[in-house]
């Protein structure tokens, strides 16, 4: 009887290399995913929201400290609204039932923007931060790059996505 190990598995794999601090403790973790719209979603997230510079200006979760769970929250939301793709993958939605109250609470606004547009606003002005969507983020987050010690959340270096229609094995070779 040969023995076999699984080297590759069925589907797409994204894999991310990641670092804290100031360039240490580098990890390169990886995840596989049965759709090719799930695996780029997650490594655009792990790319735009776990960089630790641009982030529209604002920084990344990328070496935010633990203590400013609050703002990482704020940047969550915000990605969100802006990249819905994550939510509806897994059966979430864009908060449609806040629609209305943003819709009357900005009436004057929506003449140049959407309810969208004012969500994000909106939810920060109530204190309300989904948190289904910071578990969506957490989970991807721990599976992808780890946790870190003082940070809220690792640096994203590079993301790649792989594709294998087929588990692959290596045959186990014993002297």
């Amino acid at each position: 009887m040969q023995l076999k190990k699984k080297v590759i598995s069925k589907g797409y794999t994204v894999e991310v290399t990641s670092w804290e601090n100031d360039g240490d403790n580098y990890r390169t973790n990886s995840a596989v995913y049965s759709t090719k719209e799930e695996a780029l979603a997650v490594k655009h997230m792990c790319e735009v929201l776990f960089d630790c510079t641009d982030y529209d200006s604002g920084g990344g979760l990328g070496n935010v400290m633990d203590s400013d769970k609050y703002e990482a929250e704020q940047k969550i939301v915000s990605y969100f609204i802006k990249n819905p793709t994550l939510l509806s993958i897994q059966k979430l939605t864009l908060l449609e039932s806040f629609k209305e109250a943003v819709e009357d609470e900005y009436s004057e606004f929506l003449a140049l923007s959407t309810w969208l547009e004012c969500l994000e606003e909106y939810l920060e002005g109530q204190d309300i931060f989904p948190e289904d969507w910071v578990d969506i983020v957490n989970q991807y987050k721990y599976e992808l790059m780890g946790g870190s010690e003082y940070y809220y959340s690792r640096i994203c270096e590079s993301a790649e996505v792989y594709y294998s229609p087929e588990d692959l094995y290596l045959e186990i070779v014993e002297v």
